[in-house]
């Protein structure tokens, strides 16, 4: 038996509020499609390890009242700097856990595939990605192949037991 003294009551909205909220969100969704069109199994992969590390939400980064993005709550805006505090971040984790799977190459695809997404998120959230150029690129991977060096990372997954005799 339904409660008709409910003083809860759907309303629908109506076009105009719709439509208002559509203008409101247009900068998040437009976003939202510029990153769907590139998301691979790959650059999908990348995306959610970086986004879990941070615990990002588009939703809480986006201000639909300003129209504005929370720089603060969006590390993919702040990936010049992001970048270098998640892979090590995520190095460390991985070798903590013992995480036998993460090699140089591993880590290196990774940053790759951020830097892919990263390109096309700033671009989708209407700022410049000019500066993930190729020397920032060139910082990438300098930087990972630091920390492979660091936590004694092999170069790649071993196909065979010929490759321990290199060592």
């Amino acid at each position: 038996m339904a409660s008709s003294g409910s003083h809860l009551k759907y309303e629908p909205r109506t076009l105009e509020q719709r439509e208002i909220d559509a203008k409101r969100n247009a900068p998040k969704y437009a976003r939202e499609r510029r990153l769907n069109a590139i998301l691979t199994a790959k650059f999908l992969k990348a995306k959610q390890a970086f986004d879990n590390y941070y615990h990002y939400n588009m939703d809480a980064a986006f201000d639909a009242d300003n129209g504005s993005w929370r720089e603060a709550m969006d590390p993919w805006l702040r990936i010049k700097d992001t970048l270098f505090e998640f892979l090590q971040g995520y190095t460390k984790a991985a070798v903590d856990a013992k995480d036998t799977q993460l090699t140089g190459e591993a880590l290196r695809n990774l940053a790759a595939a951020i830097i892919r997404v990263a390109k096309e998120d700033l671009a989708g959230a209407g700022r410049s990605n000019a500066f993930l150029d190729d020397s920032f690129r060139t910082s990438a991977m300098e930087y990972v192949e630091t920390l492979r060096a660091t936590y004694n990372l092999p170069q790649a997954q071993p196909d065979s037991s010929e490759e321990e005799e290199e060592a």
